[in-house]
């Protein structure tokens, strides 16, 4: 595939803010967007600095980001200040990467402690990317808009194997990354549907 620029799909970061890192780093010259999955927060201990890193690649202009549905619950989070039902939802790690004590009125703290460009970026969470025929979802069912799609990448459910499923016309790339103990970030490259992993 020398020579024709690809599209970077990640899967499933859950605040693996390293993992995140040397993914991208690892990623071959010819790649020119970027879209993830969804899902940046909860589970690992830095989802503060992996939203960070995505704002950074926002800016620049170069990603695309479809909303999960544990970034849905944090966003609910900001809204409500239902503390109850994200930490049932596993947002405990996620609060702690903003705030490192939990008394005292700890909801207003970690409220008052996410940045508004963090809420914006909550805010700006799409459905689902499409790019020519490749459309791009957190769930593999979510629903997309009208269209005839040759490929479909999503994410939201692990593979227990630690490597993505790929198919004639789709493929899952939540391979567990903080979720699974060791488990890698995945990274699938389209057309030419390489497989990077951190």
């Amino acid at each position: 595939m020398s020579g024709i620029s690809e599209i970077a799909v990640i899967g499933d970061v859950h605040g693996c803010h390293e993992n995140l890192e040397r993914l991208v780093a690892a990623l071959p010259p010819d790649v020119r967007q970027y879209v993830f999955v969804g899902d940046y927060v909860d589970r690992g201990p830095q989802s503060r600095m992996v939203i960070d890193y995505c704002l950074r690649l926002r800016d620049a202009g170069i990603a695309d980001f479809v909303c999960g549905n544990h970034d849905a619950a944090f966003l609910r989070f900001i809204q409500t200040g239902d503390i109850d039902r994200f930490l049932a939802y596993g947002g405990a790690s996620t609060l702690r990467s903003y705030i490192d004590r939990f008394d005292g009125d700890f909801v207003s703290r970690v409220l008052e402690a996410i940045p508004l460009s963090h809420v914006e970026f909550l805010e700006s969470l799409v459905p689902s990317v499409v790019i020519g025929d490749l459309a791009i979802t957190h769930g593999p069912g979510d629903s997309l808009p009208d269209g005839d799609f040759r490929f479909r990448i999503s994410g939201h459910f692990p593979t227990s194997s630690g490597a993505p499923v790929v198919g004639a016309t789709y493929a899952h790339i939540d391979t567990g990354c903080g979720t699974l103990a060791g488990a890698p970030l995945t990274c699938l490259l389209w057309p030419s549907l390489r497989v990077f992993q951190a």
